[in-house]
């Protein structure tokens, strides 16, 4: 399911549908694909949102955590694990949650060494949790309003300095998506009430934490599409863009961190018998875009994760069947290794100065380019990749181009040797900049 033993492999997350798969020499071997993989339970209809995620819990150290599903069986809500110390072993049953689930359940794994869960059981919404290989109990009550499948994190969010870190929830109420928390600096604290999402809700959400700014993110199907929410801590609940408005059922949402083109948020919704894949990357003035179908005939909505694999994982029903897909290069027969040309080496980051020239012109000029070499640009957003003159034996530049400057537009700037490759996710690997110079 993942590369083999004994190469190293880094993959480079560009978006759900834009992760390169490179060998040790740092070469682009070829585009991942998404690739079914095997069979988590043949007597399962339903997983949830943020139903599936990679542990703690690991057979040693130095390997990727294990990865841990709810599956809904019935009304019997048991746990499957994988242990990725062997990427082909075959999945486990683990312990029954409970047999009076009536919706998909939600799971973490926190900073108590615990499984923790939000479970359905008519309209109460209940708190679960497993330490490591012991058996599940039952916590407090969330709500006894509920009226769809909730879902939990465990926020960066504490009392003090020192404390657990809080736990969230999303309960559908009704039409309404209400926000819970509860305080775990004191663990038999009650579940407090938070702010009221939206009055618009069809089904229940998909939550996470923004990693760079603290925020709440959120994705909740309403009757005119997926929408994206959002929450800073302790503010108001302020409505986002449309991810689709061809949604037709939940949808799951990951934040993905990006150090090349920008940190994104991406998710995976079921429309029809698809489960397609969208993404936005943060903090742009940019629609939600469609990236791809993760998997077909499905028979209900998947949910996804990020991995220190370095992948983009989903589980999701096929029938009775609940299947796990995995996006990356299926392993080919490699020949015998060639001599590499050298690369140029990665130089200091350039420094760069702009000056609008008038008319839509831009002199650049700059410094710490690799010497003597052709200078491309990257425009973003549109992803057009042109040549922009040469730098100088001293690795300076001074050049003069015209830019159509749309509002927080980006340019790359890579001096190489003369290989351009548009499906590089960025110039990564030779002397780069990067200019912002549209607002």
């Amino acid at each position: 399911m993942h590369p083999p033993k004994g190469r190293r492999y880094l993959f480079l997350v560009a978006g759900l549908l834009s992760i390169f798969l490179l060998g040790s020499t740092g070469s682009t071997q070829a585009q991942g694909q998404w690739n079914r993989g095997q069979v988590i339970s043949r007597n399962s209809t339903a997983v949830g949102t943020n139903g599936f995620i990679e542990s703690g819990y690991r057979a040693r150290k130095g390997i990727p955590g294990n990865f841990e599903v709810l599956a809904l069986e019935g009304k019997e809500l048991w746990h499957y694990w994988h242990d990725n110390s062997n990427v082909a072993s075959p999945w486990q049953r683990g312990g029954r949650v409970t047999d009076r689930a009536t919706a998909p359940a939600s799971l973490i794994y926190t900073d108590f060494n615990n499984l923790e869960a939000v479970v359905l059981e008519g309209n109460e919404l209940w708190h679960y949790f497993a330490p490591h290989q012991k058996p599940w109990q039952r916590g407090q009550l969330i709500t006894n309003r509920a009226t769809g499948g909730g879902v939990i994190i465990q926020s960066s969010y504490r009392a003090s300095s020192g404390d657990h870190r809080n736990f969230e929830v999303l309960a559908l109420e009704g039409k309404e998506l209400w926000h819970y928390w509860h305080d775990n600096g004191n663990v038999a604290s009650p579940w407090q009430r938070g702010g009221r999402v939206t009055d618009r809700a069809t089904g229940p959400a998909s939550l996470i934490q923004n990693k760079n700014n603290g925020n709440l993110e959120l994705v909740v199907q309403e009757p005119d599409g997926l929408w994206h929410y959002w929450a800073a801590h302790q503010k108001p609940w302020q409505r986002g863009g449309r991810v689709t408005d061809r949604a037709t059922g939940p949808a799951s949402i990951r934040y993905i961190r990006d150090g090349i083109i920008g940190d994104r948020l991406d998710v995976a919704v079921q429309e029809g018998r698809d489960l397609n894949a969208y993404s936005w990357r943060i903090g742009k003035d940019t629609p939600w875009s469609y990236s791809g179908t993760i998997a077909s005939n499905i028979t209900g909505p998947g949910t996804m994760i990020y991995t220190s694999f370095g992948t983009v994982e989903v589980v999701v029903p096929q029938g009775q069947e609940l299947v796990h897909y995995w996006y990356g290069q299926v392993p080919t027969p490699q020949a015998p290794p060639q001599p590499q040309p050298s690369k140029p080496s990665i130089g200091p980051r350039p420094v760069i100065n702009v000056t609008p020239q008038g008319g839509g012109w831009f002199r650049i000029t700059g410094r710490d380019f690799l010497a003597n070499k052709q200078v491309y640009a990257r425009i973003e957003p549109g992803g057009v990749i042109k040549p922009a003159g040469s730098s100088n034996s001293n690795g300076e530049i001074d050049i003069t181009i015209p830019v159509n400057c749309v509002p927080a537009a980006e340019l790359y700037f890579s001096a190489h040797d003369g290989r351009i490759d548009p499906d590089l996710p960025s110039f990564n690997y030779f002397s780069k900049a990067v200019l912002t110079y549209c607002r």
